[in-house]
Order: structure tokens, then sequence, then C-alpha cells
């Protein structure tokens, strides 16, 4: 991918893959952004097993160029003995449905693959309005819940899934680094938290408290 914009210094180029961390800091206060979008890039590409790159010139505009494995599917009729798929990173395997509630598209994409590779079935809603609207007409494993959104946020929908009696556990998720602000979502009610960017290896272990998978997970 390719653009014409303003270009990224040699020196900025590694640094602006990390968490909450822009080129210039000047560049939140004219474009916006949060300093999140790619560290949650990477992390997806690592997830798939692959690798992103930076070309950039000041003044001229970025490449980011993106390399994903993927597997040859055979056709029945040209398949032989000799011919395997590569064995999935994660063996483990669970049963279950998961609501996950976030309004960042980056951040849904992420979780439902993770969630995909380890089974559950995912749904995915954009604010805590949607997520009450979820519970009401589906029965949910577990809540994965960010805690800063639009229209409803996490706190408030935590209340509501209490008073409408959600029983099953909810995981608070947060970009928010404040031990004071974890405390207050396990108050309101939530049963555990997870910073962001999502590790996903963290999102495993923590998932693992409440729901046991059907076969142990390997390579997590």
């Amino acid at each position: 991918m390719a653009d014409t914009g303003i270009g990224i210094p040699f020196d900025k180029q590694d640094s602006i893959f990390e968490v909450f961390t822009q080129a210039d800091g000047s560049t939140t206060r004219k474009y916006g952004g949060t300093g999140l979008g790619l560290a949650v890039t990477r992390q997806l590409v690592r997830l798939l097993e692959g690798n992103i790159s930076l070309f950039s010139e000041v003044g001229k505009g970025s490449t980011f160029k993106l390399v994903v494995p993927a597997d040859i599917i055979v056709p029945k009729e040209q398949a032989n003995s000799s011919y395997t798929l590569n064995p999935d990173e994660y063996t483990g395997r669970f049963s279950g449905r998961v609501l996950v509630v976030d309004d960042a598209p980056a951040n849904q994409t992420l979780l439902k693959c993770i969630l995909d590779k380890l089974g559950f079935t995912s749904t995915i809603a954009a604010d805590g309005l949607q997520a009450m609207d979820a519970v009401t007409n589906q029965e949910f494993d577990l809540v994965l819940m960010d805690m800063q959104m639009p229209n409803m946020n996490g706190f408030e929908t935590t209340k509501r899934l209490q008073a409408f009696g959600f029983k099953n556990p909810v995981i608070a998720m947060s970009a928010s680094l404040m031990n004071e602000d974890e405390e207050k979502c396990r108050q309101i009610g939530c049963d555990d938290y997870i910073s962001k960017p999502i590790n996903h290896s963290a999102l495993i272990e923590i998932i693992c408290r409440y729901i046991k998978p059907a076969v142990q997970l390997q390579n997590v």
C-alpha cells in the first residue's frame, strides 16, 4: 500500500509500530489518531505468521509491504498422498459463543481472528446498545468488553448486563495503563482485565481461566 503523504523520517520508522507512538507528536493534533493502528496491524500480521515492512521518504510518501503465507488448496482431482497441509499453529480447540464489544474495526478483526483459531463462534457488537441487543437474542459463554465506546460505554454496558441477569464472565479491555481503571472495571462487575493492544497469548491465558479447552493448547 502506498500513499503520497508527508512521509516518515528514517529514524522514526521503527518506532511507529510501537504502542501509542507517532512519528511526530504534532501529528495527533493536526491529523488525529491514537498511535494504535500500526501496532494492532503488526499484531494481526504476526498472528498470520507474516511480516510488514516500510519504505518512506519525507515529503514524498510511504509504502507499506505486507507478506502473509498461505496454504495452496489442491482440488480433489489433483490431490495425492504426498501432499500435506501445514498444521495449524493452535491445536487447542474450544467451543462456545463469545461476544466481542468494541467499536474499532481493527480490534474487531484481531479478536475475531484469534477466537476463530481457538474454535469459538464470535459475534461483534460495535457499542453497548448492540451488545444488549445481542445478549437479549443469544446466549454467550464470555464477553470481551471495550470500556471506551460511543453511544454506551463498557462501564454502563457491564452494569446493564448485570441488571439483565447475565452471569457469565465479562473481560474488560482498555488502552488505559492506570491501575485505578482496572480496579474500577472490577468494581462494576468485570471478572478480568486485559490491556490494549491485545496480545493473543495473554488473551488465551485469560480465557482459559473461565473456559477449559477441549484439547490442550500448544504453541501459545
